[in-house]
């Protein structure tokens, strides 16, 4: 039964995960608004530093949002794992927490570092001689395969990892929806193998497409089920007391 706090706790986690789920889909809108149906203009420099500031602007809010949708929630949840997994299952899911923790480490480092050098590269590149705007664009070209093919494609193992335990954690306590966490994980887990040969990169897009669609869709049903769970839970301690 749960006391106050991890009531408390569980409704926090409930409302994080589907405010995450939503702003996920959000993200995926404003990158759309600035790549248009093209997501690989990001990492051409000449074009990401030619944008109109507004589209850059776009650009940035995309990566704040992506903070706050993809990964701060995704911690918040892990913590909640923890809490009422760890007891009972053990080193399993204190493996898959870690591997959260992880995964949300290096994809907020990926978000800060595109959000934090786009505008004064752009700047450079626009205000520079014809050497600084090929430095520019090196530069930019550089930061983001090394946030989107280094830092984001090495989310892959992690995101694995911690689907499949506490997948199978969530169908075993019946929890909806586990399908949709592993079917992600899998799909990550593909990302970073064909992320590695460039010659799959149709592969690569379409894996990444998967799990960004998958993870939020998980991440609303299963906050929806945990403030259904915390409201049943609260009433029979209410009942109880009576």
């Amino acid at each position: 039964m749960m006391n106050r706090v991890s009531q408390e706790f569980a409704r926090f986690t409930a409302w994080s995960a589907i405010a995450g789920g939503l702003l996920a889909y959000v993200t995926a809108g404003l990158l759309m608004a600035v790549t248009g149906w093209d997501p690989q203009s990001i990492l051409h420099g000449t074009t990401m530093l030619s944008l109109p500031e507004q589209t850059r602007d776009l650009f940035r809010w995309a990566m704040l949002v992506d903070i706050f949708g993809f990964y701060l929630p995704i911690l918040v949840i892990g913590g909640y794992f923890w809490h009422a997994f760890g007891p009972r299952t053990g080193a399993s899911v204190h493996v898959a927490v870690l591997a959260m923790a992880f995964y949300v480490t290096v994809g907020i480092s990926g978000a800060s570092i595109q959000q934090a050098v786009v505008h004064p590269l752009s700047q450079l590149y626009t205000a520079g001689d014809a050497t600084t705007k090929a430095a520019a664009v090196t530069a930019w070209t550089t930061i983001a395969h090394a946030a989107q093919g280094g830092l984001w494609w090495c989310e892959g193992p992690a995101v694995l990892l911690w689907t499949l335990v506490v997948g199978k954690q969530l169908r075993m306590d019946g929890w909806r929806g586990s399908l949709l966490l592993q079917i992600s994980g899998w799909s990550c887990g593909l990302f970073f193998l064909s992320g590695f040969f460039p010659s799959f990169g149709v592969l690569t897009s379409v894996s990444g497409m998967v799990v960004a669609s998958m993870l939020p869709l998980w991440m609303i049903v299963f906050g929806w089920q945990l403030r259904q769970r915390s409201k049943q839970q609260l009433g029979q301690s209410v009942g109880t007391l009576a």
